[in-house]
């Protein structure tokens, strides 16, 4: 879901035919750039000097703002955030400035208010973020009204379209009460679609269109290869800066393509010009214990010294503590992170409530098996032949009842990646069948990959039961998650 919030922050913006009191000149475009890029300061400098040079051009406000949306999301800063906040109305006010006639008009307001709603989900003021997305919407179906051939209307409705079906719980609740938005994944993606048909090379945000679409393909539409293909063959793919970066990379883990989203990682460009994304190095961390290269720690070790925020500590000091424990095959060290996982970090994400939950069982003595876990490490990397081999090396007749379902769980998932259908079915139909009362994780997971094998065998019923039955469970980790993507499903069909 994180991914999928950046998204909806990143995809705020405007084109290039502006009138009246909205003219985006050479200078906009540089400096927009310049800050999507995350070169904040040379962009504060650009947009210094068209206020300078140009006062009554009000679209400037609108640019200015994504330096504080992006900032904001990225550092989690919650001081930072309460000292930009009035920014938001002094902004909405010289934009409102404008003239009403224009496609601007409503499109940039509405675009100030949806990026700030995104920023108060990173601080849990739900409501007050539903309230402005609300108003967003609002703004964006009449100007949609108002101009049907506005075609950015259409790119920043297409994402809002394709999660509204999929919002986990937490929030779907709370947005409920303002408004009842809806949409679907489909309806998303020809959204998309029509901006990439309408638009060529010479359109200032086909590369953020390109990122919309590969992503909604990728994390909603649930069509990995796809969406690896479109983004891997995209102009996105050559650039370089830090969003890129992640949103690349993001792209390759996901599709279990390692070995290059470490190259991407990599080979980034490490420079004081762009704005500190710490979390790059948790992700290129990640990666490398995925692959068990003994210098993980050293990246993930980079995130928790320098990043100032709060999210994905826990989950790193985990990550740590597997390295320590599978790479270093040291039990000590594993449990010293175990306890740093403890007093450290808040447990908001679904990665950090896992990461606490198995920190406060290390806590009481518990330590996992070792080849599971090396199986499991593996397998996130996509290296399925390594993964496989270690679980079949394993004697059953060894391990706990806990363990023989994650056994079996575990197994689903590789026959899953490798096409083995039938056997990945029997294996989570096991799961699904006896863990419930054991690890009620495990069977909410096998129910929503039951789910998605069916769902691509056709047999939609099938399908529709096991993403429901996905959503009738309360795992202790990983529920929002699994709930957004079993919700996903049912968009789907």
């Amino acid at each position: 879901m994180k991914t999928v919030l950046v998204f909806i922050g990143f995809s705020m913006t405007f084109s290039l035919q502006a009138r009246t009191g909205f003219e985006i000149t050479t200078y906009h475009k540089e400096a927009y750039d310049l800050i999507v890029g995350m070169r904040f300061e040379e962009g504060k400098e650009l947009i210094a000097k068209i206020k300078r040079e140009q006062p009554e051009n009000v679209l400037v406000y609108h640019i200015e703002n994504y330096i504080d949306f992006i900032s904001i999301f990225i550092s989690e800063e919650e001081e930072e955030f309460r000292a930009k906040e009035p920014n938001k109305n002094l902004r909405l006010k010289k934009l409102q400035q404008g003239d009403p006639s224009d496609p601007y008009y409503l499109f940039s307001q509405a675009e100030v208010h949806l990026q700030w709603a995104m920023t108060r989900l990173k601080f849990q003021e739900y409501f007050t973020a539903a309230r402005e997305v609300n108003k967003a919407i609002g703004m964006l179906n009449r100007n949609q009204e108002l101009f049907p051939d506005f075609i950015s209307n259409k790119k920043s409705l297409s994402i809002l379209h394709a999660v509204a079906g999929t919002i986990p719980d937490k929030y779907k609740g709370i947005i409920s009460l303002v408004t009842n938005f809806s949409g679907t994944i489909d309806q998303g993606l020809r959204e998309i679609t029509e901006v990439l048909e309408k638009t060529d090379e010479n359109y200032l945000f086909r590369k953020e269109a390109i990122a919309i679409k590969g992503m909604v393909t990728l994390h909603l539409k649930n069509d990995k290869e796809k969406a690896w293909n479109f983004l891997v063959h995209s102009e996105l793919a050559r650039d370089d800066n830090p969003m890129a970066t992640f949103l690349m990379a993001n792209a390759a883990i996901n599709c279990k393509k390692n070995d290059h989203a470490i190259e991407i990682l990599r080979k980034r460009t490490r420079s004081p010009r762009f704005f500190p994304f710490y979390y790059l190095d948790l992700m290129l961390g990640s990666a490398k214990l995925s692959r068990l290269d003994s210098d993980a720690d050293v990246y993930l070790k980079s995130y928790i010294q320098n990043f100032e925020g709060q999210d994905y500590f826990k989950d790193a000091y985990r990550k740590l503590a597997w390295h320590a424990l599978v790479v270093l095959e040291n039990r000590s060290l594993y449990k010293q992170y175990m306890t740093m996982c403890l007093e450290n970090g808040v447990d908001r994400i679904d990665e950090d409530k896992s990461a606490l939950k198995e920190a406060e069982e290390a806590n009481s003595g518990m330590v996992p098996n070792h080849f599971l876990l090396k199986a499991r490490i593996l397998f996130d990397g996509g290296y399925f032949d390594r993964a496989l081999k270690i679980l079949s090396d394993i004697d059953i007749n060894s391990l706990t009842s806990i363990e023989v379902l994650e056994h079996s769980y575990r197994k689903g998932r590789i026959y899953q990646e490798i096409n083995q259908v039938e056997q990945a079915i029997v294996h989570f139909s096991y799961c699904v069948n006896n863990a419930q009362a054991l690890n009620e994780y495990y069977s909410c997971s096998s129910a929503l990959q039951l789910g998605i094998l069916y769902e691509a065998k056709e047999q939609d019923g099938l399908a529709e039961d096991y993403f429901r039955h996905c959503l009738q469970l309360d795992p202790p980790e990983y529920k929002s998650s699994l709930h957004q993507k079993a919700k996903a499903g049912l968009n789907r069909l």
